[in-house]
């Protein structure tokens, strides 16, 4: 049985003074800004906004709805029903499938077998028909809710398919210096609007995961006029809840959305525009394929062990509970070796105190 809907109440942001509708509809949770400081006006902005919200939720689709939308609504109503860690990776999906079939009526066969045959020169078979789960899903859900008209075929790999194992799936190592050139390189925006500069900004400068930055919210983790970014147990992978410090331009970056409740940044694949301005920043052609957001952290992390050496500075903005783990992400290059070697025999001759032979030789 569907769960009701239940009616708007209304809070007053503290830092604007306006007041927020808050309801529930089929246990998804909203928050929408009434752009009112009168409490009569607000509630009957309340109740249009809860209306027409409700009207979303409840119709019967037909004809050819955004595949966007119907995403979110199964995300909607899978929410709190699977696992955290599931229901992310679907969303991830999601987005990307989002980009590709726009409307119910791009979703054919042919164009999901063009889909398949696309990702099978990049990625295994297994990994395709993950990446299809979202929307065998989404689509069987719509149908069973009577949000579309007819049941939808969408075809999977071959059994025989094997599709393409990634030959180099180490990282790619960035140096402090082509981090910066990439974000130079990359566009403000990408053609369809998304904030690739700022993203990447966040993610060099913070070290965050690629999956909590995504589920970055204003007004819970970031707000405007607090150089500070409270990350929340729920968006750390090991739960891990603090305060990080912010540079000037990643807050800028943050504030510059203009978000004052709710995500920051929208999920989308940001591959192409990154790889592009790598390409341009002439990156080893094998990089290019496996370049992506976690190596910018793998970089933000190694960067912070080089220029401080300090090891639970480091674990701290990385969210780790355990130095060892830290210490996995720091790649010393053969200057550091020289570093080290300088440091230890600065004439670079043999430190009178040397000693030779004796019990300590094997140590």
């Amino acid at each position: 049985m569907a769960r009701k809907a239940e009616g708007p109440t209304l809070q007053r942001d503290p830092r604007t003074g306006k007041l927020i509708a808050q309801f529930r509809i089929a246990g998804r949770k909203f928050r929408r800004s009434t752009g009112c400081t009168d409490k009569a006006e607000a509630k009957v902005e309340a109740h249009r906004i809860y209306q027409e919200e409700v009207a979303r939720a409840t119709r019967k689709v037909s004809g050819n709805p955004i595949l966007a939308e119907l995403f979110d609504q199964w995300l909607d109503d899978i929410d709190g029903t699977v696992s955290e860690r599931y229901w992310t990776t679907q969303a991830r999906r999601a987005a990307v499938l989002a980009e590709r079939f726009h409307s119910l009526s791009d979703v054919t066969p042919k164009a999901v077998r063009d889909f398949i045959k696309e990702r099978l020169k990049e990625v295994t078979a297994t990994t395709v028909r993950r990446d299809l789960v979202p929307l065998r899903e989404c689509l069987r859900w719509a149908f069973d809710e009577g949000r579309i008209e007819e049941p939808v075929f969408i075809p999977l790999p071959k059994k025989r398919a094997r599709g393409t194992r990634a030959l180099d799936t180490r990282r790619v190592g960035l140096t402090d210096t082509q981090v910066e050139s990439l974000l130079r390189l990359l566009p403000e925006r990408t053609r369809s609007g998304h904030p690739i500069r700022a993203l990447f900004t966040v993610a060099w400068d913070t070290g965050l995961r690629h999956d909590g930055i995504f589920r970055l919210e204003a007004g819970r983790h970031f707000r405007t006029g607090r150089r500070i970014l409270h990350v929340t147990k729920d968006i750390d992978k090991n739960g891990y809840e603090r305060d990080l410090p912010l540079t000037d331009r990643a807050y800028e970056a943050l504030a510059a959305q203009g978000v004052e409740v709710g995500p920051i940044f929208q999920r989308w694949d940001y591959r192409k525009p990154l790889r592009t301005a790598a390409k341009a920043l002439g990156l080893d052609p094998d990089d290019l394929k496996s370049l992506d957001m976690r190596d910018f952290r793998h970089a933000a992390t190694d960067d912070g062990a080089r220029k401080s050496g300090h090891l639970s500075g480091l674990a701290y903005m990385a969210g780790h509970t355990d130095k060892h783990t830290t210490s996995r992400y720091i790649h010393p290059q053969i200057d550091d070796a020289r570093e080290v070697l300088n440091k230890r025999f600065p004439s670079n001759g043999t430190p009178s105190g040397t000693r030779t032979g004796g019990n300590g030789g094997d140590q």
